[in-house]
Formats: structure tokens, C-alpha cells, sequence
């Protein structure tokens, strides 16, 4: 007994005494470079924002942008939201014409690639369903029907309500020719045209070469090729008339082109369908993608 007890100790001790088992190591993993946050996200909820170049009411206007246009909003002092601006400085924008919106604004890289789309926030589930909707009252005999309204014979056909809303788009005090390239350009537009058939096979560096051809200027036929035609313009300088280089698949290489109109706005072939559009400059997908500007 006292034998068995006595081995069974030892086995116990000589278990103890045994070094553990050295783990493998494995390699640290990789961690993903964290994406660099511009700023907030706001819309412009007025007609129209005016972008000043300090916070307050009398400073320099550098920018008026249209309804709708997306703002990344880097800071407040005041009454008036700090706007990150095409060539990265801040511009103001007083806080009663914009609406925040709950995402963020941020870049993949130093490098200047598209921010990613933002991801909406997560739901907050509901404790019970929806209520449904009610169901409107029921008509008897001797409820009154409403009067019916007819809608106003509009005094305008389409091509001249375009005609007027291209003309909007062309600031005034330009030369004669700045003028006619930019009226040129806009005619591109549906439904002013009245057709498609000069928008048939359209792309924004051949959009680019026609207009420009109309006022006797000869540009290569690749947005590539055009970027090495001009005089390069600084983003503060930049002027209506102006082509602009963008580069939309993230390459580091020009693969799109546009013609700025003013006030932070500019007009593109679209790419892949060829539809001529107005945008603002403002836009994530354009603002991280310009390259340079020719005059």
C-alpha cells in the first residue's frame, strides 16, 4: 500500500517537473491601413450656398454651389461650417444653408484615391411592427366630391424652357468666343437637341474635341493626348472654359475629361452612356479624381 502510494506520487512529481510545450509563433497579422477621415457629409438645403473664403457675411465669395450638391464639412467656428475646397484649402458656408448628413467623408490612401462608399447605419430594431397604413374613408352619396383642378397650359415648349436654363449656366462677362464654346457645349443636352443622333458614339474626350472644334480649335481625339495641349491652370484660377482631366478608374493615369462652366460647376459626357450632364466639382467621385486643368 505504501508502495503504491509512494509511485504515484513520484508519477505526479516527474508530470509536474516537465517543461511546457513551447507554442508556435505564428506572424503577426497585417493590419489594414485605417482610412483617413475628411470630414462630415452635408447637402446644400438652400436655392443656392455661397462659399466664403473666411466666416463671415462680408468676406470674399470663391464658390456658389446648387441645391443638392454635397459639401464634406471639416470644422465649425460659429455660425458657419468649414467646406474642404477643390485645391484643398477650407472655404465657409453659413450653417442655415446646408443639411448635415449622418455619414463620413473619408480617403482609402494618402494618395488621393475615392473615398468608399460610406455605410449606412445600422437599424435600431423595433420592439412591434409598423402600424398599417388606414384606409381612406369611404365615399357615400352625400359626401361632396372635391372640386378637380386642371393644370395650368404651360405658356413655354420644352426647347425654349431648355434654351432658358442652358443660358442660366453661362455666366455673364465672357468674352464672345468663351460664350459661344460654353452654348455650344450645353446644346449637347437633351431634351434641347430635339435628337440624339450628335450624341450617338459619345465619349467625354470626343464630347470635349467636337466642342472646341465648333470655334476652330483642333484637339487630339484621347483625353490623354488633350492634356498635353495648353496652358496649365491651378485649381484656384480656374476659369469657365477650362478643360478639365480626371482620373475616375483610380489608375494614376487621365481617363476622363470635362468642360468647367463656373461656380463649381462643370459639363461631361458621361461615361458609358454618353448622356451630356452639368455636374458639380463637389461630387466624392469627381473632387478626389481631378488630375490638372488646361486653358
Amino acid at each position: 500500500m505504501i508502495l503504491a502510494v509512494s509511485l504515484f506520487l513520484l508519477t505526479i512529481t516527474a508530470a509536474a517537473a516537465r517543461p511546457p510545450k513551447p507554442r508556435a509563433k505564428t506572424a503577426p497579422r497585417a493590419r489594414a491601413a485605417a482610412p483617413r477621415v475628411l470630414g462630415k457629409l452635408a447637402m446644400v438645403s438652400a436655392r443656392e450656398a455661397t462659399l466664403r473664403a473666411r466666416p463671415e457675411t462680408q468676406a470674399r465669395a470663391l464658390s456658389i454651389v446648387p441645391r443638392n450638391t454635397y459639401l464634406a464639412i471639416t470644422r465649425q467656428q460659429g455660425e458657419y461650417y468649414g467646406v474642404l475646397m477643390i485645391n484643398r484649402t477650407t472655404g465657409w458656408v453659413h450653417r442655415s444653408q446646408v443639411r448635415m448628413i449622418p455619414y463620413q467623408m473619408a480617403m482609402s490612401s494618402p494618395g488621393g484615391t475615392p473615398p468608399a462608399k460610406p455605410s449606412a447605419p445600422p437599424r435600431k430594431p423595433s420592439a412591434s411592427p409598423p402600424p398599417a397604413a388606414k384606409p381612406p374613408p369611404r365615399r357615400t352619396a352625400a359626401t361632396p366630391k372635391p372640386p378637380t383642378r386642371t393644370a395650368a397650359v404651360p405658356t413655354k415648349t420644352r426647347k425654349q424652357a431648355a434654351t432658358a436654363t442652358s443660358e442660366a449656366l453661362v455666366p455673364k462677362g465672357l468674352d464672345a468666343r468663351t460664350q459661344a464654346l460654353l452654348r455650344r457645349a450645353l446644346a449637347y443636352r437633351e431634351p434641347l437637341t430635339g435628337s440624339r443622333a450628335q450624341n450617338a458614339n459619345l465619349d467625354a474626350s470626343l464630347f470635349v474635341r467636337r466642342v472646341f472644334a465648333a470655334q476652330g480649335i483642333s484637339l487630339p481625339r484621347y483625353a490623354r493626348e488633350q492634356a498635353a495641349v495648353g496652358i496649365p491652370v491651378k485649381w484656384q484660377n480656374l476659369e469657365a472654359g477650362d478643360r478639365l482631366y480626371f482620373d475616375l478608374e483610380g489608375t494614376g493615369r487621365i481617363n476622363h475629361t470635362g468642360i468647367y462652366l463656373g461656380k463649381g460647376r462643370f459639363i461631361h459626357a458621361a461615361p458609358g452612356s454618353g448622356e451630356v450632364t452639368v455636374l458639380s466639382l463637389f461630387l466624392p467621385r469627381f473632387y478626389n479624381a481631378i488630375l490638372t486643368a488646361r486653358r
